[in-house]
């Protein structure tokens, strides 16, 4: 109210706070500003967007697979094989093969997959957002989730090699 056109679509792409509908109104004042034909304007605008829009998509698709990676990484493969080295360790301890590195094996598996849990959530963070802050927030359940399928193989891993719980 009480604005002119040109001014009215400004505050409203301001009000919207999106940037792609301010370029689309800054596209179609400055095409009504050149006398072009608003029919025409609109139909590039629109191919332009749907363009952006696909873009969009495909970006997020790629970094998407990339986060999957790394959640399949530290949930699945990290706890499984270092499960499976507990496993080994306590089958030489039950052989009476005792050595530092035997028994230090698991202490030393457990502290990697919780600093491993920790980097990969700062690195989806950094993928995802752009802010290495934001990772704190994926810590704690990486941390957790990859912790119990750890503890899930290295107590019941040994039974499931030789065939049943």
């Amino acid at each position: 109210m009480g604005r002119n056109f040109d001014d009215a679509w400004r505050a409203m792409s301001k009000r919207l706070k999106s940037k792609e509908l301010e370029r689309v109104f800054g596209i179609i004042l400055d095409g009504r500003k050149s006398g072009s034909s608003i029919s025409k304007v609109l139909s590039d605008v629109s191919d332009d967007l749907r363009d952006l829009m696909a873009l969009k998509r495909e970006r997020k698709s790629s970094v998407m697979m990339s986060v999957m990676f790394l959640l399949i990484s530290a949930v699945i493969a990290t706890p499984f094989a270092i499960g499976m080295v507990s496993v080994y360790s306590s089958f030489m301890q039950g052989y009476g093969m005792e050595s530092e590195i035997i028994l230090a094996a698991p202490i030393a598996g457990e502290l990697y997959l919780i600093i491993h849990s920790v980097l990969v959530a700062f690195i989806i963070s950094i993928i995802m957002y752009g802010d290495v802050k934001k990772g704190i927030k994926f810590t704690l359940p990486l941390a957790c989730s990859s912790f119990g399928i750890f503890y899930f193989i290295s107590t019941f891993g040994g039974s499931l090699l030789m065939g049943g719980l």
